[in-house]
Formats: structure tokens, sequence, C-alpha cells
């Protein structure tokens, strides 16, 4: 809904201008504002950061990809707002460069009709040229040191022939960064402990092969590039490298909404749930539920999620800051608190919220929103 860590990573991306790029849109002056409510003085505000801390308030740099930013306040007392229209994932950057459509506007405080020549102070009114680039991601990849790691010292072309099978008799006598990238020394890997996931299927890599080496034998290596996860590192395991951005247009839909009460029918009726075992630690670090923000007077409600990371922190006394749904023209962010564990008689947790500010307006009065809502409780099966 607001801005998320998945922002924090765009806002390093820069548009055409690459990285040198400070450019300022001078019609919507946007600024940003930080993504979590503590000083930025604090020690835990430093795990959070984007590129010339953008993640601060201030002036925001739109010569990067940007997807939410504040602006000045709208005849609906609104002042954050979103780069697409209808299209929550959607971010923007600006550009200087010349092969980017110009988007022309007149800049004026007058209303000016058809026809007439838009005059400001006895000179013709400004004009303000802009050029966007958007970008929509799709795949979050974490770099590794191994794509530069080349111990062996194995020739490396960007492109051409490689010859020889790659067995240790013939072994390839280059790698290539298009097709044959295996510099990774085969013993930088060993073998895993039982309950670790196996390669995922998608993975490009194969195993084993041989490269002639700068000494001219025969060296066994793994791929240097990036697998979705890496063959076991002794002593560190696995790891997962790359992470696809899967897209949620559709939540929200009145399909999505008939698809997922079918999947609901069909759990509990077509195939009959056993009783539930008692929750697990491991349980409650993939735990995941929705909350319903009511009461007041209100003649709405709104959704609040809470990820796994949000509930953890709530089970240990840290509060969570959240966004709901979009409802009625507005939203409202939530400061929300655990004032019982789950581990009570009934096993319900109870949830508050200190502080709730509806389209960034902060509600003069404590546990209660602007609009009224004052009550925050998980939703049940019926809702």
């Amino acid at each position: 809904m607001g801005r998320s860590y998945l922002d924090l990573l765009m806002e390093q991306v820069p548009g055409k201008n690459n990285y040198p790029a400070d450019l300022h849109d001078d019609l919507m002056k946007p600024t940003t504002t930080r993504l979590e409510p503590i000083p930025a003085s604090a020690p835990e505000s430093q795990r959070q950061t984007a590129l010339d801390h953008q993640h601060e308030d201030g002036d925001l740099n739109s010569g990067y990809y940007t997807r939410v930013f504040m602006g000045d306040r709208d005849a609906m007392g609104r002042f954050g707002f979103r780069r697409g229209f209808n299209d929550p994932a959607f971010w923007a950057a600006m550009t200087e460069h010349e092969e980017i459509a110009n988007i022309s506007m007149t800049k004026s405080p007058h209303t000016i009709r058809p026809g007439q020549v838009c005059m400001l102070e006895g000179e013709p009114c400004p004009r303000i040229n802009q050029r966007w680039t958007y970008a929509f991601p799709l795949e979050i990849v974490y770099q590794t040191p191994l794509a530069s790691w080349n111990p062996h010292g194995i020739q490396t072309v960007v492109r051409g022939a490689v010859s020889g099978t790659g067995s240790e008799t013939d072994p390839h006598d280059k790698a290539q960064e298009l097709g044959y990238f295996y510099r990774t020394p085969a013993e930088f890997f060993g073998s895993c402990s039982a309950g670790i996931d196996a390669t995922d299927s998608a993975d490009t890599t194969n195993g084993a092969v041989y490269m002639t080496g700068s000494d001219g034998t025969a060296k066994p290596v793994f791929a240097s590039g990036n697998p979705i996860i890496t063959n076991c590192i002794p002593g560190v395991g696995k790891l997962r490298t790359r992470y696809p951005i899967m897209p949620l247009h559709e939540e929200g839909s009145a399909s999505w909404k008939e698809v997922k009460a079918l999947e609901k029918l069909i759990r509990e009726r077509v195939i009959p749930q056993a009783e539930p075992e008692p929750e697990s630690e491991s349980d409650a670090q993939s735990k995941e539920m929705t909350l319903q923000l009511m009461g007041g007077g209100a003649d709405h409600q709104h959704e609040v999620q809470l990820t796994s990371a949000d509930y953890l922190k709530l089970l240990t006394n840290t509060d969570v800051w959240v966004e709901s749904s979009h409802i009625e023209q507005h939203s409202h962010r939530l400061q929300i608190s655990m004032s019982a564990p789950p581990d009570t008689s009934s096993g319900v947790p109870t949830y508050e919220f200190d502080e709730c500010q509806t389209n960034g307006l902060k509600s003069p009065t404590s546990h209660s929103c602007g609009d009224g809502h004052n009550v925050l409780m998980e939703m049940s099966e019926g809702n």
C-alpha cells in the first residue's frame, strides 16, 4: 500500500542520466519521508537506507526510480501520491536525454481558456519540459563475489567459440560470460546437512565441469553466475540469490475475492482439514494475517496486512507501522502493538494501535483515527 523495502531498492536504481543524476520535478515538487518512524540517529534506522538518504525527509531526487512521493495537499486533503494512477507497482525516473519523448506544459497560476495566450507579469508563461522513463521490477538478484573470482586464472571472453567437452581429459579451453561461465573452484562447495532444500529446478547451472587453468591443467569448477539457490558452502549452507517479484495487481478486485472464496470453500469442505497442531516457533516465523480496522461510527472498514516479520516483532513487544487498504479515497497508517500474547486461554492475541495517520495527517486522539475507527481485530473465519 505504502512505501516499502522494495521502494528502498528501486530508489537506488538511476534513470537514463545514470548515477550522477540530480533532477527535480519543478511542477509537483515531490519530497520523501522516512520509511520508519524512528530518529535517523538511532542505530536500528541504518538497517534501511537508500542512496543519498532518499528515505529521509527532503527534496526527492527524481533522477532515480520512485513509486510514491509526498507533494502539496490536494482538494481532498491528501499529500501522499503514487506515480501510477491505476497501477500501484509503477516506478518512474526523470531524464534529460533528448531521445526520450518530451512532455511540455505551461506553468501558470491563472485559468487559461482555449485560444488565449498565457501571460504572466507581461511575459509569456514559462513552460516546463520533462522526460520520464518507467520501470517495472520483475526480480531481485543479489550479486556475489563469485562473479569476479577467478583463482585458477581461467581465460575468459565475453562471447566466442569454446572448445573441448568439459571432461577431465578434454577440458574447455576458456570460459565464456554468455554461455560457459564456469570459474568457481569445485572445492569451494561441499555437502549439505539434511533439511536444506535442494537446488531449484529453474536453475540453469549444471554440475562441475573441467576448464583449463592458467597452468595448463584441467580444473574442476562450478558455474559463477547467479543461481536461484547456490550449492552448499561449508559452514554457511545454501544461499538464495534470486527472488521473483510476484504481481499483485489483481488483489482486491472482484475476481480476486471470488478466487479466494473458492479456495476457502475447497480447503474447508472439499478437503477436510485435521485439527491444527499447536503453533511452533517455525509456524510463527511464517505466520501472516489480516486485521480489520473498524468502529467509531464509520460506515466502512479497512484491511490491514501483517507479515510474518511484523508478527514476530509484535511477539517481542515491538510496535510495527503498517498501511491499511485504500477505501473511500483514503488509507490509514497505524502504529500497532500486541496487548495480549497468543498464549492466553483463548489463544487469540489482542491488537491495539497507539497512533493513526489518515493520508499523512495524525489523529489528535490516541487509539482512534480521524474518521472514528477505534477497533483493530483479527478477521474471523466468517469475515
